[in-house]
C-alpha cells in the first residue's frame, strides 16, 4: 500500500512539473539576439533609438539665453529687441513687422541683411523651414504660441506686430521652383500664421501677388 501511495505521489509531482513546463509563459527566442543596425554606432556602442524629453524640449541648457529659465519655456525676450526660441536656438526679431510690407523679395532680403537689431549684423530672411518652426496651432489663431508655450500668442507675449490672415503670408528665402503668370523672377514660399498655411509669392514687384511682411531671423 505504501509503495502504491509513493508511486501515485511521484506521478502527481511529474504531472505538475510537465504542466508547468507546457503552460508557463517562458521567454521566446526567435533568431539571434543581435541589436538592430541603427541601435549601435560604427564602433558597436549603443545609441539612443528614441527621442528623450531633453531632445523634445530642444537642448535648452545649451542655449545661453535659455540656460536660466525653466526647461519648458518656449521663448525668452532678450530685452534688446530680440527673442530666442528655446526649442530651436533661433533668434527672432521681437518686432514681426519692423519693416512693414514690402513689394519685392529683393527688398525683403536686403531689409534683413542690413538690420542691426540687438546689435547683431547677421540677420537673414528666414528659410521656409525657419518659419515653420514657429507654427503652433494647438491653441487657436494665430498658429503661434505665447512665451511659455502654453497658450496662443498675444501682443508682447513675446512678439509684437505679428501679422496673419488675408494675404499676410511672411516672405521666406526659399524658392519654390515654380512660377505664376507674370512672375518673371520666379516664386518663393510664404507662411501665413492664421492657419500655418504655406503659399508662394512672386519675387518681382511687377505682380500684385508680392506684398508681404518680413520677419528676420538669426541662426545660433
Amino acid at each position: 500500500m505504501k509503495e502504491n501511495n509513493r508511486h501515485i505521489l511521484l506521478l502527481a509531482m511529474l504531472t505538475i512539473f510537465l504542466t508547468a513546463i507546457l503552460f508557463m509563459p517562458w521567454p521566446l527566442i526567435a533568431g539571434p539576439l543581435e541589436p538592430p543596425a541603427n541601435a549601435v554606432d560604427e564602433f558597436g556602442n549603443p545609441v539612443p533609438t528614441m527621442r528623450t524629453l531633453s531632445d523634445i524640449f530642444l537642448f535648452t541648457a545649451n542655449i545661453s539665453a535659455c540656460s536660466d529659465v525653466p526647461q519648458r519655456v518656449r521663448f525668452v525676450k532678450n530685452e534688446d529687441g530680440t527673442v530666442t526660441d528655446c526649442y530651436t536656438g533661433l533668434m527672432w526679431d521681437e518686432n514681426a513687422w519692423r519693416f512693414y510690407f514690402t513689394t519685392s523679395w529683393n527688398t525683403a532680403v536686403d531689409s534683413c541683411s542690413n538690420s542691426t537689431t540687438g546689435g547683431y549684423d547677421d540677420w537673414q530672411l528666414p528659410e521656409i523651414e525657419h518659419l515653420e518652426t514657429l507654427v503652433d496651432c494647438s491653441y487657436g489663431v494665430p498658429c503661434l504660441s505665447n512665451t511659455l508655450g502654453t497658450d496662443v500668442w498675444e501682443e508682447k507675449d513675446p512678439f509684437i506686430n505679428v501679422k496673419y490672415g488675408g494675404t499676410n503670408g511672411y516672405w521666406s528665402n526659399t524658392p519654390t521652383g515654380e512660377g505664376y503668370f507674370g512672375c518673371s523672377e520666379g516664386t518663393v514660399y510664404s507662411l501665413n500664421f492664421e492657419t500655418g498655411y504655406i503659399g508662394k509669392k512672386c519675387k518681382n514687384s511687377s505682380s500684385g501677388l508680392t506684398s508681404a511682411p518680413i520677419w528676420c531671423v538669426r541662426e545660433p
